[in-house]
């Protein structure tokens, strides 16, 4: 198994230009071919093969030119179709969640997404639900939106959602994925009414009076939320 090279960033942006003329000083200890080499600079630009000497990029670009830094010692790693990345620290990126919320619909607001109100919001769930896009399992879902930047500065509610569709469960994840909206359908799914605790450590959000209620029906002795 070959060893991971990791790089930084501004290393793969200061490609090399090949010498016309032979000088061992400038052969790579490691040229990586036959893969995606991921440069990550302004351009997005991917390049054909990569070459290293001393933890130092020598050259990155068209295989041919990068060949140029091979002697007769250098070790040759075939990717075999992988890609090489740039070192870098993802001090808080949650890449997996990002993964995640490419497979549901885009309610973010511009940039990112087009939703400027809860009308529009609505529209490009619907349009998710007719093109089949977003489902998980029977579920529509879609993730990014900002109550702050929606124009009724609010989140979404149930209504909302029923709006959607009165029949398919509905969940709409905050750009924060602190929140989460359902629909009435998604509620009964999952066994949500008025008399649903909140769990520990979070907040249903409730109906005026509906939080009143709860609170009867709790032991005398059970802490009081403020």
């Amino acid at each position: 198994m070959y060893r991971t090279l990791i790089v930084p960033v501004a290393l793969l942006l200061s490609a090399c230009q090949v010498p016309t003329s032979r000088n061992s000083s400038l052969d790579a200890q490691r040229i990586y071919h036959g893969g995606a080499v991921v440069t990550l600079d302004q351009e997005q630009r991917v390049a054909a093969a990569l070459a290293v000497r001393d933890g130092r990029i020598l050259a990155v670009g068209e295989t041919q030119a990068v060949f140029a830094h091979r002697g007769p010692d250098t070790e040759m790693v075939d990717l075999r179709g992988r890609a090489i990345l740039p070192g870098f620290v993802d001090a808080h990126g949650h890449l997996t969640s990002v993964a995640r919320m490419a497979a549901t619909a885009n309610v973010a607001s511009p940039p990112v997404g087009p939703v400027e109100d809860l009308d529009d919001l609505v529209e490009v769930m619907r349009a998710a639900a007719a093109g089949g896009e977003a489902p998980v399992g029977d579920w529509l879902v879609g993730a990014g939106y900002d109550d702050a930047l929606l124009a009724e500065g609010r989140h979404p509610n149930r209504d909302d959602l029923d709006r959607i569709s009165p029949d398919q469960p509905v969940a709409l994840f905050h750009v924060s994925l602190h929140f989460v909206t359902l629909n009435s359908k998604a509620l009964e799914r999952i066994g949500v009414g008025a008399d649903t605790p909140d769990p520990e450590g979070g907040l249903i959000r409730r109906r005026g009076g509906a939080r009143r209620e709860q609170r009867r029906h709790q032991p005398k002795d059970a802490p009081r939320r403020t």
